[in-house]
């Protein structure tokens, strides 16, 4: 199960809590994608993974404003080196869909959603858990996200079934479940949720590394907010 073709990034934003500060990763991130240019080329593949992998360091520590042109940058160059369905293709368009589902930009972000959806169905199938998380993020754009929730809970069962319930996919998909359970108000249902991810990750990567601090803190933004609703 290739992973190009699943979560690339939690959303940590959701939380209302940053994601850990990747600033001093930046800059050779910055100059890999110029050094690339200079040596294979603009549109080489290892350029342009290089290139979303920097806009998505980028989404991830918040910075849209900068991510949003590397991720343009990129799939217009893999759509025509690669082809629309090459699985690097898919992952910069949802990405990039996701992107602007945060920025509040739901007219931008569904049709990329659309796209990313159809193409997944045709390669991966209707049950992939890459065509469900593209499905679920479509209607969550559209309709809310009540409309999202039951296609992104099937995408876990399967990243589960598939990959195993500590895989790195899997942790994204609970964590971004637990994210949209927490936009909706649904304290108690997203605790146990990230309560799992984030012993999890402290079993895996250890309790100081910075995935894991950015779980605990996301954990401790559920929990006051899970407190101020009861007050209320």
């Amino acid at each position: 199960m290739p992973s190009e073709d699943l979560p690339s990034h939690s959303n940590a934003d959701r939380f209302g809590a940053g994601a850990p500060d990747h600033g001093a990763a930046e800059p050779p991130h910055r100059r890999a994608p110029e050094a690339g240019e200079r040596g294979p080329g603009p549109e080489h593949p290892d350029t342009l993974t290089t290139l979303g992998s920097l806009a998505e360091l980028l989404h991830a520590r918040g910075d849209y404003a900068g991510a949003e042109p590397l991720y343009r940058r990129a799939l217009e160059a893999q759509e025509r080196v690669l082809g629309p369905e090459h699985p690097a293709t898919l992952r910069s368009l949802g990405n990039l869909a996701e992107l602007l589902k945060v920025k509040g930009d739901h007219a931008g972000a569904e049709p990329l959603y659309r796209r990313a959806l159809e193409a997944r169905e045709r390669v991966l199938g209707p049950e992939h858990p890459g065509t469900l998380t593209s499905l679920a993020g479509l209607l969550e754009s559209k309709e809310g996200h009540a409309a999202g929730e039951p296609f992104y809970r099937r995408a876990i069962e399967a990243l589960e079934r598939g990959l195993g319930p500590e895989h790195p996919h899997t942790l994204i998909s609970l964590n971004n479940l637990a994210a949209l359970l927490h936009a909706q108000g649904n304290h108690a249902g997203a605790e146990p949720l990230l309560r799992r991810v984030l012993e999890a990750l402290e079993r895996i990567l250890g309790p100081e590394h910075p995935d894991t601090i950015t779980c605990l803190n996301n954990f401790a933004v559920l929990l006051g907010s899970k407190e101020a609703f009861g007050r209320n």
